[in-house]
């Protein structure tokens, strides 16, 4: 019986993918070190683009505001934290200058979902004082 050389699996890979010869290479091999300097951007408060909410998001938030002036209390306060969470996230540049991460327009669907929020809550427990005094007579 013939024994196996120890590198039998990896040779085998080799014939199989000869391709995989080139990665091993090149992983293994490190390159030349160079004296090449490489641009750093810069990151100040000037070059901070607040990001714009998509539709998407803001159509969900509204509509589990609204769903929160149903029996689903829950759906309410979730609706207001999601307004909250646009309406106060900021971020700490490098510089530590803190901006707001949601431009104008963003804010103010927060703004409106908040308020929606808690209304509809408001009308969740009007709904839900009228449901127990039909269960108290």
């Amino acid at each position: 019986m013939s024994c196996l050389p120890p590198n039998f699996p990896v040779s085998c890979i080799l014939t199989l993918f000869p391709m995989s010869q080139h990665a091993t290479d090149t992983k293994f091999h490190a390159p030349e070190p160079t004296n090449r300097q490489v641009p750093v951007p810069i990151n100040d408060a000037d070059s901070f683009v607040p990001a714009k909410l998509e539709l998407i998001w803001i159509i969900l938030g509204y509509i589990v505001s609204l769903l929160g002036a149903s029996y689903f209390f829950y759906l309410a306060v979730a609706g207001f934290l999601a307004g909250l969470t646009v309406n106060q996230a900021k971020k700490t540049l490098k510089n530590g200058k803190t901006v707001k991460m949601y431009d104008q327009w963003s804010r103010m669907h927060g703004r409106a979902i908040m308020i929606l929020a808690v209304v509809c809550m408001a009308i969740n427990l009007i709904l839900l004082m009228n449901f127990f005094k039909l269960f108290n007579k």
